[in-house]
């Protein structure tokens, strides 16, 4: 009987310290990262594409576009800003590039973003 509760620990253990391989599944669905002025929230769909969209203080910016593998445990978003800047909009707020983002998987619930991560909205 030991030994049967000691292989499923082992196991338990070893399967949930797995790395995610994206090119057997992708872990689709809504992720997100918050802090007292800045929100981010990403879509990744099943169909390929991705919607992106970050809060700052005094702006929103949103971009869509599609995703691709890049290797077992990278993404790479390819999209355009779709956000009409107009007036001083245009002088006062960069706009959102977000060409060639890379987004590296450490699980299938966690991302990792530049130097923060995103979670997957419950």
């Amino acid at each position: 009987m030991r030994k049967i509760i000691l292989f499923i620990t082992v196991a338990m253990v070893v399967s949930s310290c797995a790395t995610i391989n994206l090119k057997q599944n992708v872990p689709t669905g809504k992720f997100n990262v918050k802090g007292d002025l800045y929100y981010e929230e990403l879509e990744l769909k099943p169909d390929g594409t991705f919607n992106l969209k970050i809060q700052e203080a005094h702006t929103t910016k949103k971009c869509e576009g599609k995703w691709k593998i890049k290797s077992n445990d990278e993404l790479v978003l390819n999209g355009v800003d779709n956000k009409k800047f107009q007036g001083a909009d245009s002088l006062f707020y960069k706009r959102l590039d977000c060409k060639d983002l890379l987004l590296k998987f450490e699980s299938k619930n966690k991302i990792k973003r530049e130097n923060y991560y995103l979670k997957r909205m419950q």
